[in-house]
């Protein structure tokens, strides 16, 4: 068939004619905007702005209309530099720096057909006001870069401190672990030596003692209970040593039971009274009647505590009187605070040496060891098993004065009726007089605490005329029925009376005399506080009105039971 050409003219052939090849798209690069419009021109020089640079571009393809086509650009020598597509007609970069630069632009039809690249060569040249601040760009970097080292230099050397302290500390843990692993092993061994030291000494003392019953001769007698009693004092050395090792060591246990506190103490008590007597100090013990008969605790450790403070005390006073107190601090569920504290009126502590007391091997000041001997273990161990029981404990003293042990203990209660007083008033005991007479305001004060929470009357005097003087009052009252103005106070005549007497005056035997001569015309039962020492002197010299011998410091469940009979008696 016949098929015209583009021109009109026909040809003559077989098959389909294929179409004329069409031109590809053609790019172009309409303007290029920096500090101005640069329109057209191929090759631009200019000098580089802080603002931005834009390329304006379009295209033209015999296939796709103008919005149709897509746009492909680099800029060489901004990295990176590779190929980016577009759709719009303009590209933007910002802040380009000084230097060499080649834009390239390629249209694609729809195609995909790329034109030839359109160029155009960029110069960016430096403005003079940038060398000015490049300058001090410059002189700034400089000056952060030699800060830069010297705080690295700074930083190197704080580092080499750091890890220098960090080995000092890991170093002193070391040490400390090898200095507790020590004392450890220390007080493992002395534990361990004063054992076995305490064994063969406890047989030496048995033979020593069996020997002071045979028949020997006094100087030999002398000679033995000279070895006796230095044997006693080494086995206290060796005991606290013991004592301390195991707490040192950490092998110290409580022994827990139920104990009556009060009942405890005056045990303990009574075995300083003849070293109270021989330096003529009275021996006094406040007991807080609040305190609940049945508690669980270590009654050895109670009493070692309690041993170690009033021996101290006996050695360091010359005279005037120890008292040790009791009083609940504090009682919450089943548990129990007892606040104890012994007072004497020795030598006293400097202010300064307080703390140190405690210290082990410490005795405030070197020439007291010399002077009173002791191996300063007492109070470290004291404080420790304080300790151990929850409490702390404390000193207060004036020298020339006397000190103060404080220390708190804590306690479990046996079960909730042990809350109760152990000695409660009864019917028998209400109402009715004693007459505590005693040369001591504190032995005055604890019978009366005593006697006061058993529900008599306590009438106090401080001499047998005071005494004789509240007695004859009572007489003339009841012959001429009128009171009779007195520096004490009157005793009802129909009253039952207890008389509780001190026999300090002068001694035992001379207050039994005056005793004697007093009391001629009264039949009043009589409860004497007599020392261990002088009880055999008194009883010689009783008479039927004593119902009672309390050596002293007397024990309160003891003075109760005497006062109970007393006026059961009468």
């Amino acid at each position: 068939p016949e098929r015209p050409y583009l021109d009109g003219t026909q040809f003559r052939g077989p098959g389909p004619v294929s179409p004329p090849e069409l031109p590809p798209p053609k790019a172009f690069i309409r303007s290029v905007i920096i500090d101005r419009e640069y329109d057209g021109e191929e090759e631009i020089v200019a000098r580089a702005s802080d603002g931005v640079t834009i390329f304006n571009f379009g295209g033209v393809s015999h296939k796709t209309r103008p919005e149709a086509m897509l746009y492909r650009y680099r800029l060489q020598g901004l990295e990176p530099s590779a190929w980016r597509t577009t759709k719009e007609q303009s590209v933007l970069y910002e802040h380009l720096p000084p230097k060499d630069y080649r834009f390239e632009l390629q249209s694609i039809d729809r195609d995909l057909t790329l034109s030839e690249p359109a160029v155009v060569t960029l110069t960016l040249t430096r403005d003079y006001r940038d060398l000015v601040v490049g300058g001090a760009l410059t002189g700034a970097v400089i000056g952060i870069i030699w800060l830069s080292i010297l705080l690295v230099h700074r930083s190197r050397k704080l580092a080499t401190a750091r890890q220098t302290l960090a080995n000092q500390v890991v170093e002193k843990s070391v040490a400390e672990h090898n200095a507790d692993k020590a004392n450890r092993i220390k007080s493992e061994f002395l534990a361990n030596m004063s054992h076995e030291i305490r064994t063969p000494l406890n047989g030496i003392m048995g033979m020593i003692t069996l020997t002071l019953e045979t028949q020997i001769d006094s100087e030999q007698r002398e000679y033995l209970e000279l070895a006796n009693t230095s044997g006693e004092t080494l086995l206290g050395v060796i005991n606290d040593i013991l004592d301390f090792s195991k707490i040192e060591a950490g092998k110290l246990e409580l022994e827990l039971a139920p104990l009556d506190l009060a009942d405890a103490i005056g045990e303990t008590l009574k075995t300083f009274a003849i070293q109270a007597e021989e330096k003529t100090l009275d021996l006094v013990y406040h007991a807080d009647p609040r305190i609940p008969e049945h508690i669980i605790g270590d009654k050895l450790r109670i009493r070692q505590i309690l041993i170690n403070l009033v021996g101290n005390a006996i050695k360091f006073t010359d005279q005037g009187e120890i008292v040790i107190s009791t009083h609940v601090e504090a009682i919450k569920a089943n548990r129990i605070a007892v606040h104890f504290s012994v007072r004497d009126t020795g030598l006293g502590i400097p202010s300064d040496k307080l703390d140190s007391i405690f210290e082990a091997f410490n005795q405030g000041d070197t020439s007291m060891t010399r002077r009173f001997g002791g191996t300063g273990l007492g109070l470290s161990i004291s404080i420790r098993l304080v300790e151990l029981m929850q409490g702390k404990m404390w000193a207060e003293s004036t020298v020339g004065e006397g000190s103060t042990f404080h220390y708190t203990l804590h306690f479990d209660l046996e079960t909730e009726t042990a809350l109760f007083p152990k000695i409660k008033a009864t019917e028998a005991l209400r109402g009715k007089t004693a007459l505590v007479v005693s040369p001591s305001q504190s032995i005055r004060s604890a019978v009366r605490n005593a006697i006061d929470s058993w529900g008599l009357v306590p009438r106090l005097c401080s001499n047998l005329s005071d005494m004789e003087r509240e007695l004859t009052l009572q007489n003339r009252d009841k012959n001429h029925g009128h009171e009779i103005p007195g520096a004490l106070s009157k005793i009802e005549s129909t009253q039952q009376i207890v008389l509780i007497i001190d026999t300090r005056f002068g001694g035992p035997v001379q207050t039994m005399d005056k005793l004697s001569r007093l009391l001629e015309n009264h039949r009043h039962p009589l409860i004497l506080l007599v020392p261990t020492k002088g009880r055999e002197s008194v009883e010689s010299k009783t008479t039927g009105q004593v119902v009672a011998l309390i050596t002293k410091p007397f024990k309160l469940r003891e003075l109760h039971h005497a006062v109970t009979n007393a006026l059961r008696t009468q």
